[in-house]
């Protein structure tokens, strides 16, 4: 099984290092992230991109990015009294991110793509099909591949992650169809769709939820 499951992997990473290479010299995604108030930059107005992400700025993205409403506590005793202490909460509250222990989240650890695309692939609501498919990581990269999420990216999976590369693959998203919940059947199964706007259902991305909640 672990044999099988290395080869999908390493199949899954060659199609993510054969889909393109993002060049600084084109339209930087980081701008749009920037305008929409997501990405923030440091104090003296930079925004360090070459930088490796942690796990809270990580979090900070995504909880920006889908305008999470959360007054949980936290839930991990090494969140108490971080800058991002307020946003790890509300992704834990949601399920868009797990602690590295019971009471821990090692907020400053360095993030992988494969850990990014996890979060990634959760937000936009397609955890279960990427569990269906091998889960974590195998599931989670051929989805988002297939998805879209690497767009003109080129990536050793494995490897961590920067500020201007995470803002690359959230930028791809924006326009992704997101999946969600559409009922409840009879004998407590959960039903979801693509809301893709076909056949009559309703067109959702993370663009525009964002912009709805901005109103």
């Amino acid at each position: 099984m672990k044999k099988v499951l290395a080869v999908c992997l390493s199949i899954v990473m060659s199609f993510i290092c054969c889909s393109g290479v993002f060049s600084a010299d084109t339209e930087n995604p980081s701008n749009t992230l920037k305008e929409m108030g997501i990405l923030k930059g440091y104090p003296d107005g930079s925004l360090h991109l070459e930088d490796t992400i942690t796990r809270a700025e990580a979090t900070a993205l995504l909880v920006r990015l889908d305008n999470l409403e959360f007054n949980s506590s936290s839930a991990f005793k090494d969140m108490h009294g971080h800058w991002a202490e307020k946003e790890v909460s509300m992704a834990y509250a949601a399920g868009l991110v797990e602690g590295t222990g019971e009471e821990t989240f090692s907020p400053d650890a360095k993030v992988t793509v494969q850990e990014f695309v996890k979060m990634v692939v959760t937000l936009l609501g397609y955890k279960d099909i990427a569990e269906s498919r091998g889960g974590y990581p195998v599931g989670y990269l051929s989805h988002a591949n297939m998805l879209g999420v690497f767009h003109g990216l080129k990536f050793i999976t494995t490897d961590e992650i920067n500020r201007g590369d995470a803002t690359a693959i959230l930028t791809n998203c924006l326009d992704i169809p997101i999946m969600q919940q559409s009922s409840i059947s009879f004998d407590d199964k959960v039903e979801y769709i693509i809301a893709d706007g076909k056949y009559g259902r309703e067109y959702v991305t993370l663009r525009t939820r964002f912009e709805e909640k901005q109103d």
